[in-house]
């Protein structure tokens, strides 16, 4: 009989040799047509696409997208001032035919597409120069598009990381990743379209649009800003900051997840309890022997023990360097705490709040001075990112993780009020935050009649959750000072 082993390396084999049949079909097989793809040219006028020979090799020079730039890294090409940059994306990949009429400039392209499987057909006109081809995709298994200039295949495309935020109505982020590559702060046209257009791309003028312009944001001088400080994490670097971005003070990072009593000097922070460890730890049994009823029984009680402790929490209090000097038990006459969202400190009543997404949700307050505890359920809103607000005499919790939302607390942990940020108002916040978005988050602290708003940068309540951010730029952040009173927003830090 034969031997199963091989049984399975023939059948790996023979899948292999079918997986590889079939790229070299794909590879071979005539580009479809799309004529019913809309038309995407700036003027309107239609280019005819070629139609390539049969067993043209386009298709089959297929390779991983390598990074061809000037000597050292990308990030130190920059092209010469004269150089026009023209961008163009497709949503959906085929073959696209691009018509480049620019007598006698100096031209870069970009070409943005989501399909790995891409075909750029370039042609020039009237002594048009391309000097450098960028290419961008979206998804993060880069593959070399297929290029032609001029009916010769183009291998020296550049890899561009900027299909982060490529919208027609808002192209600040992918502006700023073209100045880091090129040194141009402005590209010359933007033409995009769902699938390739049926009279391809032209590329034969230059479109005035602001929107096709870097924004210079205008931040407000640091002595024209009142004086307020605040603690954050800012560029990897956490402490005491101004509203200019100046960091004052250097803390230890643990400290941010922390409630600080300024009373006593003191931090508190949520954490997870750690479980007590077995008198008696199971032993295995030896290999053919059968497990004995006292080993079962002590293996169901550590999964049980270790059941109770994966959502069991306990405060803890720390002085200025980080070390915990006290931890304090939760009451038993609350329900059991299930991911903390945020913490903070009422001034005014001596309580510590805590707010939790499991179950219902709820509001926990402890009590510093009269040591008890108290919940009050916030009725299935989820809420984080807590501060207290001495304006209002409440808690400000942001709502998760549609940050947008602020939410007012009383001292009882209920919820008093709700407003939502006008963030339209806020210069340059479309570069590093999504409004409405589920993925990324912006932090709020009050101070005194303001609120300082901070974009782009970890938020609260993805720290104290442990949760990575999907900012749209990385490393971009910014900094507003929104005046409560008179309703003034200032920019007053941007990277």
């Amino acid at each position: 009989m034969p031997n199963k082993n091989a049984i399975i390396y023939i059948l790996l084999l023979a899948i292999i040799a079918y997986l590889i049949g079939e790229r070299f079909i794909d590879a071979t097989a005539p580009i479809p047509s799309y004529a019913t793809a809309p038309t995407a040219s700036i003027n309107n006028s239609a280019v005819v696409p070629a139609t390539p020979s049969a067993g043209q090799p386009v298709i089959a020079s297929q390779q991983p997208l390598e990074f061809i730039a000037a000597p050292g890294s990308l990030s130190q090409l920059v092209l010469p001032k004269e150089t026009e940059i023209h961008v163009l994306k497709l949503a959906k990949g085929g073959p696209a035919v691009v018509e480049v009429n620019r007598p006698g400039k100096n031209v870069a392209l970009i070409l943005i597409s989501d399909d790995n499987s891409q075909v750029w057909d370039i042609k020039t006109a009237n002594n048009t120069q391309v000097s450098h081809i960028f290419t961008s995709s979206g998804t993060r298994n880069y593959m070399r598009p297929v290029i032609t200039l001029n009916g010769a295949d183009y291998p020296s495309a550049i890899q561009f990381d900027g299909n982060e935020r490529t919208e027609e109505n808002n192209l600040q982020s992918f502006l700023r990743s073209v100045e880091k590559i090129t040194g141009h702060d402005k590209i010359e046209s933007f033409a995009s379209s769902i699938g390739p257009p049926i009279g391809g791309f032209r590329v034969n003028e230059i479109i005035s649009d602001s929107k096709l312009q870097k924004v210079r944001l205008a931040v407000t001088p640091a002595d024209q800003l009142p004086s307020i400080t605040f603690k954050t994490i800012l560029n990897g670097v956490a402490g005491t900051y101004s509203l200019s971005g100046q960091l004052i003070k250097p803390m230890t990072q643990n400290l941010l997840n922390t409630a600080y009593v300024p009373d006593t000097n003191e931090y508190y922070m949520i954490k997870r309890s750690i479980p007590p460890r077995m008198q008696q730890v199971p032993v295995m049994p030896q290999p053919g022997q059968a497990p004995s009823a006292q080993w079962a029984e002590q293996r169901m009680r550590m999964q049980q023990l270790q059941a109770e402790q994966m959502n069991k929490y306990e405060l803890q209090k720390l002085n200025e360097n980080g070390q915990v000097i006290q931890t304090i038990p939760l009451g038993a006459n609350i329900p059991p705490m299930e991911h903390p969202t945020g913490i903070t400190y009422n001034s005014r009543s001596k309580r510590l709040m805590i707010s939790t997404l499991g179950g219902e949700g709820f509001m926990y307050t402890y009590d510093i001075n009269k040591k008890t505890w108290t919940a009050a359920s916030l009725q299935q809103v989820d809420l984080g990112g807590l501060n207290y607000d001495e304006f209002t005499d409440s808690v400000i919790a942001l709502r998760y993780p549609y940050a947008e939302e602020m939410y007012y607390i009383n001292n009882d942990g209920m919820i008093v009020r709700r407003d939502r940020l006008n963030l339209s108002s806020f210069p340059g916040i479309d570069d590093v935050y999504a409004k409405g978005s589920s993925s990324k988050g912006i932090t709020i602290i009050p101070v005194k009649e303001y609120l300082v708003i901070i974009a782009g940068e970890a938020s609260s309540m993805m720290r104290f959750m442990g949760m990575s951010p999907d900012r749209i730029a990385d490393g971009n952040v910014r900094i507003y000072l929104f005046n409560r009173k008179t309703g003034q927003v200032q920019l007053t830090y941007a990277n």
